[in-house]
């Protein structure tokens, strides 16, 4: 049986990648991750996606995995205000938030020391910010926690700034810094060595079908443009929530990069071959 490293961690897509004869070794769930930063909804807090413990707020994986996280503004007037501040527990800003019962999306969760903004000075385009500085009410919170329980970790967490040191007390807390990177073993174009066989055995879990139109490929011979896409970007991230399996149009379309990436050469080429093959639905 081909083995696979601990580079995959899902339950279900395991297992059928066992039964096909390729084995995934087991990953640990413990440990910081960096999560791609995402929109925060009242829906979302509804449905268990965040919780809100004493010790901080985290964002919850389909597969059990938990990551602390903070949320913040995610549209800003940068120039006029400064930086957004970042909200590291249910203080009375976020719980005003989730009381108020709007629809609109008003926050972005992140673990990250870089994070994108929509700069309402700059015409509501997404720029990258670092060093945000931490909610007054959240500090005072941690304070009054650390008074109560005087633990270590909760007195270095009140003793925080902004955004980057919040991240190294995560990374510190859990073992790793910024000089022992988390490294895997991938090839020259990004990937992990065993990426053929995680694509080929996602995309027959999914039944060669598309994520976001739908389309199933039957045809043995098309099934290269049955595709998989990393969501948020890092090619060696291969956790379930971060794969997609997409058609080659679909996955064409998913950013101005990819547009990019597929107007011209090869990918063109294979495009159009499957626009041919597969015309759209009008």
């Amino acid at each position: 049986m081909e083995e696979i490293e601990a580079i995959v961690k899902f339950d279900k897509l395991r297992n059928y990648l066992e039964s096909i004869g390729i084995h995934v070794a087991e990953a640990s769930a413990d440990g910081y991750h960096a999560v791609k930063p995402g929109d925060v909804t009242l829906q979302a807090i509804k449905d268990g996606t965040y919780t809100f413990d004493e010790d901080g707020i985290y964002l919850n994986g389909g597969n059990g995995e938990r990551q602390k996280v903070f949320l913040y503004k995610r549209k800003y007037h940068l120039v006029e205000y400064g930086k957004p501040r970042i909200h590291i527990r249910k203080c009375s800003v976020i719980q005003e938030f989730i009381e108020s019962g709007t629809f609109g999306v008003q926050y972005r969760h992140a673990n990250t020391e870089k994070v994108p903004v929509i700069n309402m000075d700059r015409g509501n385009q997404d720029v990258e910010v670092d060093a945000l500085p931490l909610c007054g009410f959240c500090k005072n919170l941690v304070l009054q926690e650390f008074l109560q329980n005087q633990k270590d970790e909760v007195y270095k967490e009140s003793n925080i700034k902004d955004s980057v040191e919040f991240v190294r007390l995560l990374k510190e807390t859990l073992g790793i810094t910024d000089e022992q990177p988390q490294e895997v073993d991938a090839d020259i174009f990004g990937y992990v060595k065993d990426w053929e066989k995680i694509s080929r055995g996602y995309r027959e879990y999914h039944n060669y079908t598309c994520e976001r139109c739908g389309l199933q490929i039957t045809n043995p011979w098309d099934r290269q443009f049955m595709q998989v896409h990393h969501r948020n970007g890092i090619k060696t991230d291969n956790k379930e929530e971060n794969l997609e399996c997409l058609c080659i149009r679909c996955h064409a379309n998913v950013d101005d990069v990819h547009r990019k990436n597929f107007s011209k050469g090869d990918n063109l080429f294979r495009l159009n071959d499957f626009n041919e093959k597969y015309p759209p639905k009008s």
